[in-house]
C-alpha cells in the first residue's frame, strides 16, 4: 500500500514523484513513478530500503544513484526533519483538525457533563479558538493528539489565552498533559500575549491533551484560548517531502519559512531587491509590492559615538534600520569631533591600550575602592556586580526583539524595538494589538539580584507594557511620565521580557532609557556584600557558597559550622532553625524528632510510648507498636494504613522516615517525611485521566510534610502537631501539609489515630488517647493511705481525673503511726461492751440486794409470829 506522497522534481520535462510504502521490520519499499517524459526506465522500484535512514531539518528523503540520500528542500519550501506541523507554516487547520479529538465539558455541582451546553475548538483565520458555554458554569475546551516518536524530538505549542479575576480568583487556565501527566500550566493574567511552550520527547508513544478551563464573567463574557501552531518533531526519521512556504519564501535547505526582508519581495523562487527608489515592508510578494520612498526626517536616523582615542571621541549620524525613506535625496547631519569620553560607570576602571581607552570591570571577587583601584573582597563577603545599559546605538548583547500580529504572525511593518542611541523604542503605528517583544537573557550568580529600568510613554493613548520573568507575567504598566520600575531576581538563569502593545493605531511611542542589572555575571563591583546566613566565602570571592544541610555559616560567614543543639538546617544554604517544643534535632541536624517529654503551656506530656523514637533514627524503637495487638497496624515509624476518602494514610508522631511500600512508587522525588498518603494518581492535580486510561488503581506515595512546623497546646487541652513542606499539591505550587490532634481521653486508653477531615491540600488526623493527657503534677494526684500497722502507715499517689502518671512503678511511701490500741474500733467496741456488762452487773447486783433485803425482812417478820 502506498502511504506517503513525497516530492516531485523536474529534470527537463521529466517529473518524478516518490512514494513510500509502510515500514516492515525496519525496511521500506520505495517506488519512483515517472511522468510521460522520463523514458522507459521508469517507474523504478527500490526494495528493502532502511526505514531508520535519518535526514536533518531542511532536507527530505530521496533516492540518488540507487541509494537513499537527503536532498535539500528547494527555495520556497522547508522541512523539520521528520515531524508534524499543524497551523502556522504547516498544514492549514481546516485540513488538520480531523487529526485531533475535540471535547468540551461543563462542571455543575461537582460533576462534569461532556459535550452538553458547550462547544469545543473551532477554526477562525487559520487559528484554533476554544469553544464557549451557554451556561455560567466553569467549562473546559479539550484538544488531544496521539503520535509516536521514533527519534528524540519536541512538542511545541504556540498559543495565547484570556485570564482574568472573578470574585478575586484567577479564571482562565491553560494546561498541557503528556501521557496523563501535566507538563505545563499557565494561569498568568495578561492581555493575550502569544507564547510558546516546548517539551522534549524521547522515543515512544504519546498522547497530548491541551485543556483550557475558564468561566464567563461580566468583565469577560466570552473568554477564549487561541492556538496558532502545534509542531511535533521526531515522528519520522526523515521528512518524506517538503512543505511549501505559505508566506514569502526562503533559501534552499531551510527548516522554516523566512519572510523576505524589508526592501525585498518574493518572486516565487527567491527574495529580490526592490528598485532603489522604492521600498517594501517585510513579507512582500511580487514586485508590485514595492512602493515609492517618502521624504526622510530626523526620526529616520540616529547619532553614534566612536571609540575613545587619546581620551577623546567623535560623533556621527547613521540611518535607522530598516531604511524606508528616500535616503538618496537626503543628507545626514555632520557629526562633532573631539568630544570628551564618557566617565566609567560604577565598578569599572579605565584601561588604556595604545591610544585606545576603555572602561573595564575588575576581576571576579574584586571591587573598585575609593582610589579607583581593584581590591579583593574580604572573606565572608562577595563582589556584587552591576552594570547599566544606557547606550542604545545598537541592540546590546543578550538582547533580542521581534513583533507579532494579533494572529501570531510576524509584523510586516516592524521587526520590533528600535535602538535610538539614548533609548530603545516601540511605537503603536502598526496593526492594533501588535505586540513588540524585547527579551534579555541574564544569569544571576550571587545570592540574589535586581533589575531596574527607566521608561516613558510618548503621546500616550492606550498602550501597555507587560513585564515577564521566565514566561510569568509580573506586572502591567501604563503610568505616564518618566517612570522607574524595579524587580528582584533569584540565583540562576532568567529571561526578562518587555512586551508593548496597543489596541489602536496611533503616534504613541514607548521608550526605555536605561536598564540597570545587579548581581549578574557581567558588569563591575563597586562594593562587597556580606554573605547571607547559610553561605560563606573566602577572600576574593564573587559568590557565596552554600553550607550543606545541617550546617550554617559562622558569624563571620567565612566557614560552615554544625547547627547547635536543638537547631536544624533542612536545606542547603539555609540558616539553622530552632526545633519546636517537644522535639530536638536529629544527629546530623537536618530535621527534628520527638523527645520523651514535651513541655507546653506549663504542662508536660509523655510522648515516648507513641513516638517510638530511640537510639536509631528512622526506626520505631519502643512503644505501643511493639505490643502484639498493635504490630499489624504499624509500618516502620508510622501508624497506618489509616483509611479515609478512598486513600490510605501513614502518620508518625514526630518520628520521620522514608516510607517503603511494595509495588507502590513515589509520585515525586522520595523524601524523608512525618506523614504520607497513598492515593490514585488520577486524584493528583498533576495527573490527567483520559478516556483511554485503564490504570484506575495506579497508586502513588505522596508526602504530607517533611518538617515539623509546630507543636502547640490547644484551648481544649489537646496537643496539636503540624507537619508542612510536603509534595506539590496543585498547579499553583502549593504543598501538602498535615495535622495530628492528640486529644486527652483516658476512657479510650491507648486509642488509635484516625483520619478526621481534609481541606484542599491539608489533612487532619485525630487521636483520642490517654497519651494526649498531660503528666499529673504532685497537686493533681490523689492520695490514698493504709491503716497503721506495726507503727507504720502506707501512703500512695494515683492519677487525677485529667492527667496521667507515665511511670509503671507506684509512687508510695510509709510513715510512722503512734495511735494507742485502745483507740482502735475493735478495742473501743470491746470496751463499750465490757462497760455495758459492768454497768449491767452493778445494776443486777443492786436489784438483787434490794430484793434480798426485802425477802429477809419478810422472813424475819414471819418467824417472830411463830415464836410468839
Amino acid at each position: 500500500m502506498w502511504v506517503f506522497l513525497l516530492f516531485s522534481s523536474a529534470i527537463s520535462s521529466c517529473v518524478k514523484t516518490n512514494y513510500f510504502t509502510e515500514c516492515l521490520d525496519d525496511l521500506t519499499q520505495d517506488i519512483i513513478v515517472s511522468g510521460s517524459d522520463c523514458g522507459e526506465d521508469y517507474p523504478k522500484i527500490f526494495k528493502s530500503q532502511d526505514c531508520t535512514f535519518t535526514c536533518n531539518p531542511g532536507t527530505y528523503l530521496d533516492i540518488s544513484n540507487n541509494e537513499l540520500t537527503c536532498s535539500e528542500c528547494p527555495s520556497g519550501s522547508f522541512s523539520i526533519g521528520g515531524g508534524l506541523i499543524y497551523g502556522g507554516d504547516g498544514h492549514l487547520w481546516d485540513k488538520s483538525l480531523s487529526k485531533f479529538i475535540r471535547e468540551c465539558s461543563i462542571r455543575s455541582e461537582d460533576k462534569d457533563y461532556f459535550n452538553i451546553n458547550c462547544t469545543s475548538w473551532e477554526i477562525f483565520n487559520n487559528i484554533l479558538i476554544s469553544g464557549q458555554s451557554t451556561t455560567n458554569n466553569t467549562y473546559t475546551s479539550g484538544l488531544s493528539l496521539s503520535f509516536k516518536i521514533v527519534k528524540p524530538g519536541e512538542f511545541t505549542l504556540t498559543y495565547r489565552k484570556d485570564t482574568t479575576r472573578v470574585n478575586g480568583k484567577k479564571v482562565g487556565f491553560l494546561s498541557v498533559f503528556i501521557n496523563l501527566r501535566q507538563v505545563y500550566f499557565d494561569n498568568n493574567i495578561e492581555e493575550s500575549t502569544w507564547k510558546t511552550m516546548t517539551q522534549n520527547l524521547e522515543p515512544g508513544n504519546y498522547e497530548v491533551f491541551i485543556e483550557y478551563l475558564t468561566l464567563r464573567s461580566a468583565s469577560n463574557p466570552n473568554p477564549h484560548a487561541y492556538i496558532s501552531e502545534i509542531k511535533v518533531t521526531g515522528t519520522e526519521f526523515a521528512s518524506k517531502y517538503c512543505l511549501p512556504c505559505l508566506r514569502g519564501g526562503n533559501k534552499p535547505g531551510s527548516s522554516l519559512c523566512n519572510l523576505c526582508d524589508f526592501n525585498e519581495y518574493w518572486d516565487g523562487n527567491f527574495c529580490q531587491d526592490c528598485p532603489e527608489d522604492k521600498y517594501s515592508i517585510k513579507g512582500a510578494v511580487g514586485e508590485n509590492s514595492c512602493k515609492d520612498r517618502e521624504i526622510c526626517s530626523e526620526h529616520d536616523y540616529k547619532h553614534v559615538y566612536s571609540e575613545c582615542v587619546n581620551d577623546m571621541r567623535n560623533t556621527s549620524f547613521q540611518w535607522k534600520q530598516p531604511v524606508l525613506c528616500d535616503y538618496k535625496n537626503y543628507e545626514l547631519p555632520k557629526g562633532e569631533q573631539g568630544l570628551p569620553c564618557e566617565s566609567c560607570k560604577d565598578g569599572f576602571i579605565k584601561e588604556k591600550i595604545g591610544n585606545i581607552t576603555k572602561c573595564i570591570p575588575c576581576n571576579d571577587g574584586m571591587y573598585v575602592n575609593k582610589d579607583n583601584k581593584c581590591v579583593k573582597c574580604p572573606a565572608g563577603t562577595y563582589g556584587w556586580r552591576s552594570y547599566n545599559i544606557s547606550d542604545w546605538t545598537e541592540l546590546p548583547t543578550n538582547f533580542s526583539t521581534s513583533c507579532l500580529t494579533l494572529s501570531g504572525n510576524p509584523c510586516l511593518t516592524s521587526s520590533g524595538w528600535i535602538p535610538n542611541t539614548y533609548f530603545i523604542s516601540a511605537d503603536s503605528n502598526h496593526d492594533p494589538h501588535s505586540e513588540f517583544f524585547l527579551s534579555l537573557k541574564i544569569s544571576i550568580e550571587g545570592n540574589s539580584g535586581t533589575l531596574k529600568f527607566i521608561y516613558e510613554f510618548i503621546n500616550y493613548l492606550s498602550g501597555i507594557i507587560d513585564i515577564y520573568i521566565d514566561g510569568s507575567l509580573l506586572d502591567s504598566l501604563n503610568n505616564q511620565g518618566l517612570q522607574a520600575y524595579s524587580l528582584n531576581l533569584t540565583t540562576g538563569d532568567h529571561i526578562i521580557e518587555w512586551v508593548y502593545w496597543s489596541n489602536i493605531t496611533s503616534s504613541e511611542e514607548l521608550r526605555i532609557y536605561s536598564i540597570k542589572i545587579q548581581g549578574s555575571y557581567e558588569g563591575g563591583s563597586k562594593r562587597c556584600l556580606i554573605c547571607p546566613d547559610g553561605t560563606y566565602s573566602k577572600e576574593g570571592s564573587s559568590i557565596c557558597s552554600q553550607c550543606s544541610e545541617g550546617y550554617t555559616s559562622n558569624k563571620e560567614s567565612t566557614d560552615c559550622v554544625l547547627c547547635k543543639e536543638n537547631y536544624y538546617s533542612p536545606n542547603k544554604g539555609s540558616k539553622c532553625y530552632k526545633c519546636p517544643p517537644g522535639t530536638d534535632s536529629n544527629n546530623n541536624k537536618t530535621n527534628c524528632k520527638a523527645i520523651d517529654y514535651a513541655y507546653l503551656n506549663d504542662e508536660a506530656y509523655y510522648l515516648a510510648n507513641i513516638s517510638g523514637v530511640g537510639g536509631k533514627e528512622g526506626v520505631y524503637t519502643y512503644g505501643i507498636c511493639n505490643m502484639l495487638s498493635s504490630k499489624l497496624y504499624c509500618h516502620q515509624t508510622f501508624y497506618g494504613p489509616l483509611p479515609g476518602e478512598n486513600k490510605d494514610f501513614y502518620i508518625s508522631v514526630l518520628n520521620p522516615a522514608l516510607l517503603s511500600l511494595p509495588s507502590t512508587s513515589y509520585y515525586f522525588d522520595p523524601k524523608t517525611a512525618f506523614a504520607y498518603v497513598v492515593m490514585d494518581k488520577k486524584s493528583l492535580s498533576y495527573f490527567k485521566e483520559q478516556t483511554s486510561d485503564i490504570c484506575h488503581n495506579d497508586k502513588a506515595i505522596v508526602s504530607l510534610g517533611t518538617i515539623i512546623s509546630g507543636v502547640n497546646y490547644l484551648y481544649n487541652g489537646a496537643l496539636k502537631i503540624d507537619y508542612s513542606q510536603g509534595d506539590i499539591c496543585d498547579k499553583h505550587k502549593n504543598k501538602y501539609n498535615s495535622t495530628l490532634i492528640l486529644k486527652c481521653d483516658k476512657a479510650s486508653g491507648i486509642g488509635w489515630p484516625s483520619f478526621n477531615k481534609s481541606n484542599y491540600c491539608s489533612y487532619e488526623f485525630l487521636w483520642k488517647s490517654k497519651y494526649g493527657c498531660p503528666i499529673c503534677t504532685y497537686d493533681q494526684m490523689a492520695t490514698i493511705k493504709s491503716s497503721c500497722e506495726n507503727g507504720k502507715r502506707m501512703f500512695k499517689k494515683i492519677e487525677g481525673p485529667g492527667c496521667i502518671i507515665p511511670i509503671e512503678d507506684d509512687i508510695e511511701w510509709y510513715e510512722s503511726c503512734s495511735e494507742s490500741i485502745y483507740k482502735t474500733w475493735p478495742m473501743i467496741l470491746a470496751i463499750l461492751i465490757t462497760g455495758i456488762l459492768i454497768i449491767a452487773s452493778i445494776i443486777s447486783s443492786i436489784i438483787y440486794r434490794k430484793y434480798h433485803i426485802g425477802y429477809s425482812l419478810l422472813a424475819n417478820q414471819s418467824g417472830g409470829s411463830e415464836i410468839n
